[in-house]
């Protein structure tokens, strides 16, 4: 039950927040840089792409890479995107349910293969999503600032993967120390 009321407060607080607090005002310094820290200093972006990298974990090698390049292909094609159309703000509100959609996407994945299916497309979408989002952040040099936001959003999906794959193994040595005892 507590887990439940747990989900249900971050899901209201995902619906009920007014924007996703990305914009840390680092836009008045040279546009690769400003990329480079924009996921870092959104706490939707730094989430969710923790959040992705963690899900990348619980598949196979091939398959985490596939997922990690549909991801970051999908964050490019998202900003490129930009260019033709404005954000609206209400996409803001899909930033938040990300954080709490990708974790289910994630437990979705080894159940059943056309769920995994599913929760591929869906987390690159949330990438498409989140790419949109960046790049109409941009201003000037729009491909620059795409790069530096895709390499650090990158990043950031290394860091939830390696954290993952190191709670993963301890636990793993942990199952078979109890079972050689």
């Amino acid at each position: 039950m507590k887990k439940l009321t747990t989900m249900a407060l971050l899901a209201t607080t995902c619906v009920l927040s007014p924007a996703a607090l990305a914009h840390a005002g680092h836009h008045d310094v040279s546009h690769w840089y400003s990329g480079l820290l924009h996921p870092l200093t959104g706490i939707d972006h730094l989430l969710t792409m923790l959040l992705m990298g963690v899900v990348t974990a619980r598949l196979s090698n091939g398959q985490s890479k596939v997922l990690l390049s549909m991801i970051a292909l999908s964050f490019v094609g998202g900003m490129l995107l930009t260019s033709l159309f404005t954000a609206p703000t209400t996409i803001e509100y899909l930033m938040m349910a990300s954080v709490v959609l990708v974790p289910l996407a994630g437990l979705a994945i080894g159940r059943h293969h056309l769920l995994e299916a599913v929760s591929f497309v869906a987390l690159a979408l949330f990438g498409a999503a989140h790419g949109f989002v960046q790049g109409s952040e941009a201003s000037g040099a729009v491909v620059v600032f795409g790069l530096g936001a895709t390499v650090s959003s990158m990043m950031i999906c290394g860091v939830g993967f390696s954290f993952a794959q190191v709670i993963k193994a301890r636990v793993w040595s942990k199952q078979i120390s109890q079972q050689t005892n």
